[in-house]
C-alpha cells in the first residue's frame, strides 16, 4: 500500500501541478486576452480620436468653403453692381458725346451761315462801293471834264 500510497501521493503531486499549470495558463491566455482587448481598445480609441479630428477638420474646411462662396457671391453681386454703373456711366457719357456732337454740328452750320452772310455782306458793299465810285466819277466828270478818278481796285 505504501507503493500505492505513494503512487496515489504522486499521482496528487502531478495533478496538482497539473492543475496549477492549467490555472496559470488560463492566467495567462486570460491576460493575453485582456492585452489584445486593451490594445484594441487604445486603438480604437486613437481612431476615434483621429476620425474625431478628421471631422473636425472636415467641418473647419466645409465652414471655410461657405465663407469663400459667399464672399464669392458677394464679390460677383459687387463686381455686377459695377458693371451695370459702368454701362450707365457710358450711355450717359455717350448721350453727351451725342449732344456736343449736335451742338458742334449746329454751330459749324452757323458758323457757315455767317461766313456766308459776312461774304455776302462783303460783296453787297464791294458793289455799293463801285457803284458809289460810278456815281462821284460821273459826278466830278460832269463838273470839271479833265478830272477824273483813278481807277480803283475793288477785293472782293
Amino acid at each position: 500500500m505504501t507503493s500505492s500510497h505513494a503512487s496515489l501521493s504522486l499521482l496528487r503531486v502531478t495533478t496538482e501541478g497539473l492543475v496549477f499549470d492549467l490555472r496559470a495558463d488560463r492566467t495567462r491566455v486570460h491576460l493575453s486576452s485582456l492585452v489584445i482587448r486593451f490594445s484594441a481598445m487604445k486603438e480604437l480609441s486613437s481612431e476615434r480620436v483621429s476620425s474625431e479630428r478628421l471631422k473636425q477638420h472636415l467641418a473647419e474646411r466645409n465652414s471655410h468653403e461657405s465663407e469663400c462662396r459667399k464672399k464669392v457671391e458677394q464679390l460677383q453681386q459687387e463686381v455686377e453692381a459695377l458693371q451695370k454703373q459702368a454701362r450707365e456711366q457710358d450711355a450717359r457719357q455717350a448721350e453727351r458725346e451725342r449732344e456736343k456732337d449736335n451742338d458742334l454740328h449746329k454751330l459749324q452750320k452757323l458758323l457757315s451761315q455767317r461766313d456766308k452772310d459776312i461774304n455776302n455782306i462783303r460783296a453787297d458793299e464791294v458793289e455799293r462801293a463801285g457803284v458809289l465810285y460810278s456815281a462821284f466819277s460821273k459826278y466830278l466828270g460832269s463838273l470839271s471834264p479833265s478830272a477824273s478818278l483813278p481807277q480803283l481796285s475793288l477785293r472782293t
